[in-house]
């Protein structure tokens, strides 16, 4: 893989930072690796879309393939979705980068 820009590097540490920031009030409940995000700037780098590098965090409802979906409950802590939501879907066409699982009451009851 060929070294990202400045740009995309200085992306991820702050997206690290966010991460570590967002522990501490319990914000996500699972987050891309950053080898995946990595990968995803740098297959962005070919063509430029609507949301190319735009980090985007969806509900802990919404399924994705590559995260669980736990709906924050301990009894789906290990449900992996064989296939994208279709707004996860269209977000990724449009090159949108998937950072993580934001947390929520249990199945979305509160």
């Amino acid at each position: 893989m060929q070294r990202l820009g400045a740009k995309a590097e200085e992306a991820i540490r702050a997206l690290s930072n966010a991460r570590d920031a967002a522990r501490c009030c319990n914000a996500f409940t699972n987050y891309a690796s950053h080898k995946t995000l990595l990968r995803s700037l740098h297959e962005g780098e070919q063509d430029i879309k609507r949301l190319s590098g735009v980090f985007v965090a969806v509900k802990d409802n919404i399924c994705t393939f590559d995260l669980p979906t736990t709906c924050a409950s301990e009894a789906l802590k290990h449900f992996q979705s064989p296939k994208d939501a279709t707004v996860v879907k269209l977000i990724r066409e449009a090159g949108g980068l998937i950072v993580g699982k934001t947390n929520m009451d249990e199945f979305g009851m509160g």
